[in-house]
């Protein structure tokens, strides 16, 4: 090996390890720096527009201001409540251990089923509900994401061009395919912001006219409600629905208590399975199973960004795969070795 390589590979190894390290330090708010990236991008044509008639920093301060007054804070002010009470109306179904049975014909088969505590316990358990309300409620741990979020929100729109720019000088990629690889990973994104968005709103639609057949008042303002819970992983429209059963089933109303349970576990909250992939695949060119697995796999793998980023990860594979296929990668070392040599 000359010095020559021996340098080359030396910086590739210091390259690799300072990636690494930099994965590391950034790992923590990988969250909030992807958001702030895809909000930025989403709200770029309008940073635009302002930065036509405005300086720069300006522009970018008020639509940051802009997210924080229209989505944030409301988002915040409905969940937390939400939450707060879902749990405290699990647990007084808990703590009055409300007996359920089933009709006696299917007593007589030998039927059995556990008192409803004793399933809410069990539900508890399988979603972490408990730690998933002490990480939502730790003001300090939400502040400081916020902050990261805004603070690179701020700066993605001013320096966003550039730093396109310079991921696409450091690729070591040919000028065509750098071009197609941006370009899928522009529609990936919108499809999938874009099938989030639309599932959502098909997900509050349901669950209000499941809330209005049950008899529940001012379904119109829960099924507004479910469309932002739609968002939050796991829980989702359950934080709504189930709050609601549940204080139907404290009140004896167990038809329409063990309906919403029923209807809103089978149906509302397992809807997005289906409609989801397909909005995101239609728009994205992926197979339904792919986006679905991408959707699921990066959900259990990266947690809430996971939904952008396990159909975005799958596509980019797709994408690389067919630059192998127009160039096969044992061909391009003979291809530059002749080329060296006819030089």
């Amino acid at each position: 090996m000359d010095r020559e390589q021996f340098f080359h590979y030396a910086l590739m190894g210091l390259v690799a390890a300072l990636l690494y390290v930099s994965f590391l330090i950034i790992k923590p708010f990988f969250t909030p720096v992807l958001l702030a990236c895809i909000l930025s991008y989403l709200l770029y044509p309008l940073y635009e527009w302002l930065s036509a008639k405005w300086p720069a920093p300006l522009a970018s301060a008020t639509l940051v201001l802009l997210c924080l007054v229209v989505v944030v804070i409301p988002a915040l002010l409905i969940l937390f409540p939400l939450l707060s009470d879902s749990m405290s109306a699990i647990r007084l179904i808990i703590d009055k251990g409300i007996p359920w049975e089933l009709p006696h014909f299917f007593q007589v088969l030998g039927f059995e089923l556990p008192s409803i505590d004793t399933v809410l316990r069990e539900l508890i358990s399988f979603f972490n509900l408990g730690s998933a309300a002490d990480f939502i409620s730790s003001v300090a741990k939400v502040g400081l994401d916020l902050f990261v979020l805004f603070f690179v929100m701020y700066y993605a729109f001013i320096g966003g061009k550039q730093w396109v720019h310079r991921i696409k000088e450091a690729l070591p990629l040919d000028k065509r395919y750098k071009e197609r690889l941006f370009t899928d990973i522009r529609d990936v994104t919108r499809a999938v912001i874009y099938g989030q968005f639309l599932t959502s709103v098909i997900q509050g639609v349901l669950g209000g006219v499941m809330l209005a057949l049950f008899g529940v008042n001012h379904a119109l303002v829960w099924g507004s409600l479910m469309v932002i819970t739609s968002f939050v992983p796991v829980l989702g429209t359950p934080l709504v629905w189930g709050p609601i059963a549940a204080w139907e089933l404290a009140n004896g109303q167990y038809v329409a208590g063990f309906g919403i349970l029923l209807v809103g576990g089978i149906v509302v909250m397992n809807i997005d399975n289906v409609i989801r992939p397909y909005l995101i695949g239609s728009r994205a060119r992926l197979s339904t199973p792919i986006v679905l697995i991408g959707v699921l796999g990066g959900l259990k793998l990266f947690g809430f960004v996971g939904l952008l980023l396990g159909p975005l990860v799958l596509a980019l594979l797709k994408t690389a795969l067919s630059f192998y296929r127009e160039e096969p990668f044992d061909k391009i070392p003979h291809e530059r070795a002749s080329r060296s040599t006819h030089k």
